[in-house]
């Protein structure tokens, strides 16, 4: 698979900033003390790969913080994070969580199935690598 243009990492605290976050595309969650190197699915601090084809990046991400940091329905990954995660509803371990996006601004009907290619090609990735699921990627 040909390097994908996703943004450098940032943050989750700083994830609005991202440009581009007002598309819809593919994005990949880490959890390390410091900001990845490189963005990459073939590391084990990758915990979630996930993509949007019809909310931006934005709204998706609302979803995933709601679930992961409140318990509260909306994002099947996000609730898998607070379970491993109980911690980072109550402290400074929300620190530790970065974000990757990969914004398309291509159209329709290539748009979604792109955005679904790539997203399924990196677990895909890891899977191969790690014979096991992201952490918080259940399929």
């Amino acid at each position: 698979m040909p390097r994908l243009p996703f943004q450098p990492w940032a943050r989750w605290r700083n994830r609005d900033q991202i440009d581009g976050c007002e598309l819809p595309g593919v994005y990949m969650l880490a959890k390390c003390r410091r900001r990845p190197s490189r963005i990459h699915p073939l590391t084990k601090q990758i915990i979630y790969i996930g993509e949007t084809c019809n909310q931006t990046l934005r709204a998706r991400w609302r979803q995933f913080h709601r679930s992961a940091f409140e318990g509260k329905p909306g994002h099947s990954g996000g609730l898998t994070h607070a379970f491993h995660f109980p911690r980072c509803r109550m402290n400074s371990d929300v620190d530790k969580l970065f974000i990757a996006a990969l914004p398309v601004r291509i159209e329709d009907p290539y748009r979604s199935a792109y955005i679904r290619y790539v997203e399924r090609q990196l677990i895909w990735e890891y899977l191969q690598r790690f014979g096991e699921f992201p952490l918080c990627n259940q399929r």
